[in-house]
């Protein structure tokens, strides 16, 4: 094992030193957490949580899943599909063209069905789970099933 001399010591730790001034002097050091909060506040950023519920009907096939998220304001259906801790989505696409291709490792049965649709509450949609834009309190139910507009 090689000693390191404790004038190669010396140098690394001022080194270490003058390359954290250097990095704060440029700004690279993240701000802290208060700093950054303040600060996106007086920039106008609206970083607010909104609160969703989620449901998740498998078809009749157990287990069926309710539960609560919170996303950021301004964020989607698909957003909070995947802020659930318990669900693996698989998907294709994103914003207006994403596609929920299964949910935890229930796939869509193409034509013949059944499908996974969603549901705003109580309102089917007819756009891409990452286009619909969701607001604090709403009610989403994925559910598996046939294409029927007016089945709740």
């Amino acid at each position: 094992m090689q000693q390191i001399s404790w004038r190669h010591y010396v140098r690394i730790e001022l080194f270490s030193f003058f390359l954290g001034v250097l990095l704060i002097a440029v700004g690279c050091v993240p701000k802290s957490t208060n700093e950054t909060a303040a600060s996106g506040r007086s920039q106008g950023r609206n970083n607010d949580l909104i609160s969703v519920t989620v449901e998740i009907d498998f078809g009749g096939e157990p287990p069926n899943y309710l539960g609560e998220t919170k996303i950021l304001q301004g964020k989607t259906v698909f957003d909070a599909l995947l802020g659930l801790s318990m669900t693996k989505i698989e998907f294709v696409g994103k914003g207006e063209t994403c596609f929920v291709k299964s949910i935890n490792g229930v796939a869509n049965g193409g034509a013949p069905g059944p499908n996974w649709t969603y549901r705003v509450n109580d309102t089917l949609s007819k756009q891409s789970a990452g286009a619909y834009v969701l607001n604090d309190g709403d009610t989403v139910l994925w559910k598996l099933g046939g294409y029927d507009p007016d089945d709740k």
